[in-house]
């Protein structure tokens, strides 16, 4: 009898010793698993170059990979343009909640819109233009042209310039009409502010 109670007492604590081998073992292979994952995404993925999807003009995908492989300001330029056309949609919408809410000026804030989309359309257009060039010397480029290595510079440069022509006009004619920002008041905004 004695040795059937303690053969009773022993096997429980023989599972729950196996059942905690076998949950530290579970809990030892998640984490080398995670931190291989992070491992991998610090390494491979962080700095991998993903094209961007632009609302306001096309810019293949294709050639965003090239131009961020060599020539990167022109992707900076094209995504601070891209910006900048997203907040004139947004000062635009927030004229119209002014029109909406002074009725009165209506005439006022109608030419202010129409001088927004105009600044818009006219961005569109250039940026087109300036897509087909940067498009045309990524496929000199894929053709393997031998005169393609003395022109790319002077072409992307002559691009370049002509995208920084366009975010600067941007940035200029709308700044009358983009609403002032609002300075911090207290010490917690002031902050916040500068994180």
């Amino acid at each position: 009898m004695a040795k059937k109670q303690t053969e009773i007492k022993n096997q429980p604590k023989k599972s729950r010793k196996k059942k905690i081998l076998f949950i530290f073992i579970l809990l030892l292979f998640l984490s080398i698993i995670i931190s291989g994952l992070i491992t991998w995404y610090i390494y491979f993925e962080k700095d991998r170059f993903r094209p961007r999807s632009y609302n306001y003009f096309e810019f293949p995908a294709k050639t965003q990979i090239f131009f961020n492989k060599n020539y990167p300001q022109i992707i900076s330029i094209a995504d601070s343009i891209e910006n900048e056309l997203a907040i004139i949609e947004k000062e635009s919408q927030r004229i119209l909640n002014m029109e909406k809410e002074y009725p009165d000026q209506k005439n006022i804030t109608e030419k202010a819109i129409e001088k927004l989309n105009k600044i818009q359309a006219d961005a569109k257009g250039e940026m087109s233009k300036i897509i087909n060039q940067l498009n045309s010397i990524f496929v000199t480029a894929n053709l393997g042209s031998s005169s393609f290595e003395e022109s790319f510079r002077e072409e992307t440069k002559k691009a370049e310039e002509k995208l920084n022509l366009v975010n600067n006009k941007i940035i200029n004619e709308s700044a009358p009409y983009k609403s002032p920002e609002k300075k911090p008041q207290g010490l917690i905004e002031k902050i916040k502010s500068y994180l």
